[in-house]
């Protein structure tokens, strides 16, 4: 979760592990830092000389690392990869050890959540997720999170917490899917004249489906400046 999220970002009642809010070095040490994805308001000072990383080096999905060591700042030799779908055992103490896998997030390229199962149970951290219909769906077949569902009244296993991202829980309006928000935005573009140009604020990652729905519909190429798209 972004800066502000409970128990100074620590994942109870794995308490040696911090999720995104690297920025308080006030906060008590962790053993080992997650990170969710790429977003400036959660890798803040990830891979800045001002963080205190303490013991911890940053695990995140192969994709968000590839983006962070293309950053060009300091700490990349604390960055580990981990692969999607693959549970990973991961030092997370002097003498603890805990599986970590990640769920792809379905928010932007490279966002996941994380399952980590130990001694002390198991727990589901989302990060930010987009937890439409479709990813609803693949996720509850996924065979690393299917155990903990509830079907025909049998539940496998238990969740001993779960963080939630309910940054769009506040109001009333029901968010497209992905694909209708971007079919939408294709048929309002195709009601103007063919020689209007248009300037799409793509600011941070996740906007890929728009480019890629312009370019294939309107038999076009995408302009991206790539210094201002590496790092957002």
């Amino acid at each position: 979760m972004p800066v502000g999220a409970p128990f100074e970002s620590h994942v109870e009642p794995y308490n040696q592990i911090r999720v995104d809010d690297f920025t308080n070095t006030t906060y008590r040490p962790a053993w080992i830092n997650l990170l969710s994805h790429i977003h400036s308001d959660h890798t803040q000072e990830s891979v800045d000389n001002r963080i205190n990383f303490d013991n911890g080096a940053i695990s995140q999905r192969k994709r968000t690392f590839a983006a962070l060591q293309r950053g060009g700042r300091s700490h990349r030799d604390l960055l580990l990869a981990l692969p999607l779908n693959t549970p990973t055992k991961l030092d997370i103490g002097p003498n603890e050890t805990a599986i970590v896998t990640l769920l792809d997030a379905n928010h932007c390229p490279g966002s996941v959540m994380f399952l980590i199962e130990g001694k002390r149970g198991a727990i589901l951290h989302t990060g930010d997720i987009r937890a439409e219909p479709a990813m609803v769906s693949r996720l509850a077949q996924n065979e690393y999170i299917a155990p903990y569902l509830a079907t025909n009244g049998q539940q496998k296993k238990q969740l001993e917490a779960v963080y939630l991202d309910t940054a769009s829980f506040v109001g009333t309006q029901i968010a497209p899917s992905k694909a209708s928000a971007v079919e939408g935005l294709l048929n309002m573009i195709s009601m103007y004249p063919k020689d209007t140009l248009f300037y799409i604020n793509i600011w941070t990652w996740g906007y890929e489906d728009v480019l890629i729905g312009i370019a294939d519909r309107f038999n076009t190429k995408a302009w991206i400046c790539i210094l201002f798209y590496i790092f957002r």
